[in-house]
């Protein structure tokens, strides 16, 4: 399976960005709201980007959130100690993060969430 959830790779959900510097760059993704994340390269403003996240990484919040990104859980795979959650997100993709057993007690499937990924593990690269 895959290794890390993105955002940015399907026709509907491209994100675009809006500011880079200092190694940082900041993407407006489907939904309208901005992330931040990691970029090894500059990105030209306006330009298509993917954002790429370790599904370990991934936290409920409370709405409002740096980096908060909306999900809708639709599977949940019990493996040991640590649940495999797939989501639609609400960007526009489908990607999966994971969750310990007192975490995954509060989710329930097909209800929307919010997540949040640190900026510091979020890296954003060129589309394509």
């Amino acid at each position: 399976g895959r290794d890390q959830a993105s955002i940015g790779t399907t026709p509907g959900s491209l994100t675009t960005p809006v500011e880079c510097s200092d190694g940082l760059a900041s993407v407006r993704i489907a939904d309208g709201s901005v992330l931040r994340g990691r970029s090894a390269t500059a990105l030209p403003i306006g330009t298509n980007a993917k954002v790429l996240l370790r599904p370990e990484d991934g936290r409920q919040v409370a709405d409002g959130a740096v980096n908060e990104i909306r999900v809708r859980p639709t599977e949940m795979v019990y493996l040991g100690e640590r649940i495999r959650v797939v989501a639609d997100f609400i960007a526009g993709e489908e990607g999966f993060f994971w969750a310990d057993q007192a975490e995954a007690d509060g989710l329930r499937l097909g209800e929307e969430l919010s997540m949040s990924w640190p900026v510091e593990r979020t890296a954003v690269v060129p589309a394509g």
